[in-house]
């Protein structure tokens, strides 16, 4: 079972937390991201960590993952080793990047797309290009959740 904090900020708005609880499938090892920090410099972050359990069935009940602050992980993980096309764009499912220096533990560039939406309308598109760690498994036709 995994219990992940997530925080997602797009366009230097207040960011928006939320939780997500689930068991494992095998498909992928979300106990092992812990930490994730994908960014498209100043436009777009998104930040999760996870915490796992597996010594009895919905273990993660009461169980919270504490999530670090997006200025503590910008400045631990800072370095230039890679560089990767930087961008944001709302409203769109492309944009075009700019360079972008990724931090210390990010040694990949993304590439995300997808509809934002609000209940069951649809709210705008988004695209996004940045830096993530190899750990990280993004897959197409993912749905993340936030607040309510």
């Amino acid at each position: 079972c995994y219990t992940i904090e997530t925080q997602i900020s797009i366009e230097k708005q207040n960011p928006i937390k939320g939780t997500i609880k689930g068991c494992q499938d095998d498909k992928g090892d979300v106990c092992n991201e812990r930490v994730v920090f994908i960014s498209s410099e100043n436009a777009f972050y998104l930040l999760s960590n996870a915490t796992c359990c597996k010594d009895k069935d919905q273990c993660n009940e009461n169980i919270t993952a504490q999530l670090p602050g997006f200025s503590e992980v910008n400045k631990t993980f800072s370095s230039k080793k890679l560089v990767c096309p930087s961008c944001f764009a709302s409203k769109n499912k492309t944009c075009e990047g700019k360079r972008m220096y990724c931090k210390k533990d990010q040694d990949k560039c993304f590439t995300i797309s997808g509809t934002v939406t609000k209940g069951s309308n649809k709210a705008q598109d988004f695209a996004a290009k940045g830096c993530a760690a190899s750990s990280i498994i993004l897959k197409s036709n993912t749905t993340l959740m936030f607040g309510d």
